[in-house]
């Protein structure tokens, strides 16, 4: 056995241990490729995507002070658009009623 010379970004591993003794076993854990986490934001991406584009047709859009004609994409990306808004406000008048307790 001969002596292995330090070489920046290569893990020389003692048993399950690197040699900066930090106790990482990524060998041991077999895991390759791409995490499912990774994998479902691409499906669900995908499916955003073939879902924001599939709805075309043309709708009225009622609003409280007119309205307008536009596609169903639209109609619906504006609604997600206001529930997160919806949402922030919400959530912000709860946390701000919590502190006043």
């Amino acid at each position: 056995m001969g002596s292995m010379e330090y070489e920046p970004g290569r893990v020389v591993r003692d048993g399950d241990e690197d040699v900066a003794g930090r106790g990482r076993t990524g060998a041991a854990s077999g895991r390759r490729g791409p995490g499912l986490a990774l994998i479902a934001f691409l499906l669900v991406a995908a499916y955003a995507v073939a879902f924001f584009f599939r709805n075309s047709r043309e709708v009225e859009v009622d609003y409280v002070f007119g309205s307008t004609d536009t596609t169903l994409r639209w109609a619906l990306l504006m609604a997600v658009v206001l529930g997160i808004v919806l949402h922030r406000l919400v959530s912000m008048a709860w946390r701000s009623i919590r502190n006043r307790r």
